[in-house]
């Protein structure tokens, strides 16, 4: 737990991390003790799959229309739902470039509800952004822009800021 709780400071806030009742806190603690690749330290895959967990705890992922790790979720869902121990690249919404890094986010029109994390930022070959037409609120994070590869943002019909 602490070798991924160091690595992971590097994305987010190590007080957003310690606190279970975060986003934060329940991407690690799910990465740790629930996640069913149980990803090792080290490994190059533990951050964006942690960036996505956060995502999904951000943004009320258990009440998502599709791809939520819920039974109902799984039912709506054309791939594997969020939080499924298979690689976050077979994950509903989740596009990967040939080495397995995310490129492509589309979750419009998915009733995502909450907060956009700044943890996105850390997707360094993310391209595509797409979260139209949700329940998004607050400000979008100034590490969105800090993302050189980032092609199209697609986030209208939101209430962010």
């Amino acid at each position: 737990y602490n070798e991924i709780f160091d690595e992971l400071s590097a994305v987010s806030n190590p007080d957003d991390l310690s606190n279970p009742d975060s986003p934060q806190g329940e991407a690690i603690d799910w990465l740790v003790n629930e996640d069913g690749l149980q990803l090792c330290p080290g490994d190059e895959t533990l951050t964006q799959r942690y960036v996505l967990a956060v995502l999904y705890y951000s943004t009320d992922g258990d009440n998502w229309f599709r791809c939520s790790n819920t039974e109902e979720g799984k039912l709506n869902c054309d791939r594997e739902a969020f939080l499924s121990p298979v690689s976050e690249c077979q994950w509903g919404g989740v596009r990967c470039n040939d080495g397995e890094k995310v490129k492509k986010i589309g979750l419009d029109q998915n009733n995502l509800n909450g907060t956009v994390p700044s943890e996105l930022g850390a997707l360094t070959n993310l391209m595509i952004l797409r979260m139209c037409n949700n329940l998004l609120t607050g400000v979008l994070p100034g590490s969105i822009w800090n993302i050189s590869t980032l092609e199209t943002l697609q986030i209208d019909n939101n209430s962010l800021e």
